[in-house]
C-alpha cells in the first residue's frame, strides 16, 4: 500500500491592495500548476475577495477572509495611506484565528513584506521555544522572547528599513516581483545584504 502524499499547505497573504494581491494570486496558481501536493489558503479582507470572486481558480486554491469590520475598506488607502497603513496592523489578531481554524497544518508562509505580522504568527508557532545559543555577548535565550526585539511596534517609522529588521532565522526567501534583467542592481544589492537567498521571480503579471 502506498504511503499518502504529504501536502504542503501554503499560507499566503498580500497587502490588501490590489497591486499586490494580483502578483500574489498570479504567484500562487504558478506554484499550484506546478504539483498537485500543494495547497494554498490565500488570505484577503472581505472587500476584496468579493472583488475576485467571478475569478475562476484551481481547486488547491482555497481562501479564508477577514472582516470589513477590522480595518477601514480600501477606497481609504487612495485618500490616507498613512492612517490605512496603521490600520492594517489590525489584521494581526483575526489572521491568527485564521491559523487555528487551518487544517492541513501550514507547513509555509509567503508574507508579503508590508505584513509582518505573518511572519511573526508563522514563526513563533512553528518553535517558539526552541533556544538560540549563538548571539554574540548573550546567552541563551527562546525564540520567543526576541521578536519584539527585532520589530518596532510603528511599522510606518520602520518601513525603509524593511527587509533587513527580519533576522535569518525567521525568512528563508525574499521574492521580488519583478524580473531580473530589468532591476538587477536592485536586485544584487539585496542579494549582498541579505543573508538568506533573494529570488526574482516575475513577471507576475496575467500572461
Amino acid at each position: 500500500m502506498q504511503a499518502a502524499t504529504k501536502v504542503c499547505h501554503v499560507v499566503a497573504m498580500p497587502y490588501p491592495a490590489r497591486g499586490r494581491i494580483n502578483p500574489l494570486l498570479i504567484l500562487s496558481k504558478l506554484l499550484t500548476s506546478k504539483k498537485d501536493d500543494i495547497l494554498i489558503t490565500f488570505v484577503l479582507t472581505e472587500e476584496w475577495h468579493r472583488t475576485i470572486a467571478s475569478e475562476v481558480f484551481p481547486p488547491n486554491i482555497r481562501f479564508a477572509t477577514i472582516s470589513n469590520n477590522v480595518i477601514p475598506s480600501a477606497q481609504l488607502q487612495a485618500a490616507d495611506v498613512v492612517t490605512f497603513f496603521r490600520a492594517v496592523k489590525l489584521m494581526a489578531a483575526p489572521f491568527e484565528q485564521i491559523l487555528d481554524r487551518l487544517d492541513p497544518p501550514v507547513t509555509t508562509f509567503i508574507a508579503d513584506i508590508l505584513l509582518p505580522f505573518v511572519i511573526e504568527a508563522g514563526y513563533n508557532r512553528k518553535n517558539a521555544n526552541d533556544v538560540v545559543d549563538f548571539i554574540p555577548e548573550i546567552s541563551s535565550i527562546r525564540v520567543a522572547d526576541l521578536h519584539r526585539v527585532f520589530l518596532n511596534n510603528d511599522q510606518v517609522l520602520t518601513l525603509q528599513r524593511w527587509p533587513y529588521e527580519f533576522p535569518s532565522s525567521k525568512v528563508k526567501y525574499l521574492l521580488f516581483g519583478t524580473v531580473y534583467e530589468l532591476e538587477s542592481q536592485v536586485c544584487d544589492v539585496f542579494k549582498a545584504k541579505l543573508e538568506y537567498p533573494v529570488y526574482s521571480v516575475g513577471p507576475l503579471i496575467p500572461y
